[in-house]
């Protein structure tokens, strides 16, 4: 089996440091040590195959063995625009979408929405995506362009400002322009 964890950093020299939440997951939850060898993605697409040369208390320094940049699964890059529930919900909505492939979560803000998409909100969920992105074995992170009104999204993706991207839009029953 396969560890994989996320990282932020970039090799250098053929040496890449993990830390954080990933780092500590790595030392205290997996009990990884020394010699042991995890798979690091960064988010854009590549792999690092690695092996553990030193363990600090909230830090571990790795040796990459071998670097891919794995295929993508889907063409098109799927951009959706959803207002978030709340609750559990958001983690489950998060999750699936993630394995679906959609590359862009647009919170939107609407009349009748509990959840509100504030900083923490935001944090959280990347941290979600991250978790996802890491159990479905995808190796790019979805992205997210901030909170917008319906339609702010409609007219972005009118005027193709997410290239290359198929927008999936819904309405209520009520008009909203």
């Amino acid at each position: 089996m396969s560890y994989r964890f996320f990282t932020q950093s970039t090799p250098n020299n053929g040496k890449i440091m993990l830390d954080g939440e990933q780092a500590r997951h790595a030392i205290q939850v997996m009990r990884f040590g020394e010699g042991d060898q995890i798979v690091l993605f960064d988010g854009s697409g590549t792999e690092y195959v690695a092996l553990i040369d030193q363990v600090e208390k909230r830090r571990l320094w790795l040796s990459i063995k071998s670097q891919r940049v794995a295929p993508r699964g889907i063409k098109a890059n799927i951009t959706l625009a959803v207002a978030l529930p709340k609750g559990d919900r958001q983690k489950v909505l998060v999750e699936k979408l993630v394995e679906l492939g959609v590359e862009r979560l647009i919170p939107l803000k609407s009349n009748r929405s509990v959840a509100v998409a504030n900083q923490k909100v935001v944090q959280r969920l990347q941290k979600q995506v991250v978790e996802a992105s890491k159990q479905c074995g995808r190796k790019s992170v979805n992205e997210d362009r901030g909170r917008d009104d319906f339609r702010v999204a409609y007219l972005r993706c009118l005027k193709l400002q997410y290239s290359n991207s198929l927008p999936i839009l819904t309405r209520a029953k009520r008009s909203w322009m």
